[in-house]
Parts: structure tokens; sequence; C-alpha cells
């Protein structure tokens, strides 16, 4: 909440949009994964917020399956938005035709 608090008011008027595979928006799974022993940074602490982030327009869930940095780039690029992540993006450049890549690249920072 303190991130969406302080790009509201960075960046008023902005759309703030989230992505998370939607295995990570279910309490269940979760709950097994940690149980199972899953690196705390890799399960949420608070199910229940994201799942009303989502019900509120701002959270996407993602296929489980799908590469989901694809589904950021292409919200990006079609809402001339920009992508705030710790995330290189490195095997979405790899996935571009050779000659396109440097020019993704650019566009990326």
């Amino acid at each position: 909440e303190i991130c969406l608090d302080y790009l509201g008011r960075r960046f008023p008027g902005a759309r703030v949009a989230l992505f998370l595979p939607d295995y990570l928006l279910d309490a269940r799974k979760v709950a097994a994964k940690k149980k199972l022993g899953g690196r705390p940074a890799e399960t949420p602490d608070d199910v229940v917020y994201l799942q009303g982030l989502q019900r509120r327009g701002v959270l996407f869930g993602t296929p489980s399956q799908d590469y989901d940095d694809a589904y950021q780039i292409e919200y990006a690029r079609n809402h001339d938005g920009v992508i705030i992540s710790n995330d290189l993006f490195r095997d979405a450049v790899d996935k571009q035709p050779f000659m396109q890549r440097a020019a993704f690249r650019r566009w990326l920072q």
C-alpha cells in the first residue's frame, strides 16, 4: 500500500498495474507452498490483501505456467506505461528477433 500511495502522489492520474502469477492469489496454494518450505520471498504474506487489489483492478493475475514478464511488457506497450521492477527482463530480450534486441533493451530502460 505504501508503494501504491507513493506512486499515486508522485504520478497523479497514472494507473498502477501489478502482475503476479495466479497461484499467488490462491490462499490454499500459498499455504501449501509455505508448508513445503517455500522461500519467504516466493510466497506472499497477505493473500487476502492481494485479492483486494485484484478486485480493485490494480492487480492482474497471470496464468501460472505463462511467462508473466510478457504480460507486464505488453501492458506497458499498449498503455504507454512504465515498468518499475528489479527484473532485467533478459529472457524477454532473448525472445526478440536478433535485429530488434538492441532497440528492445533501450525501450526497457
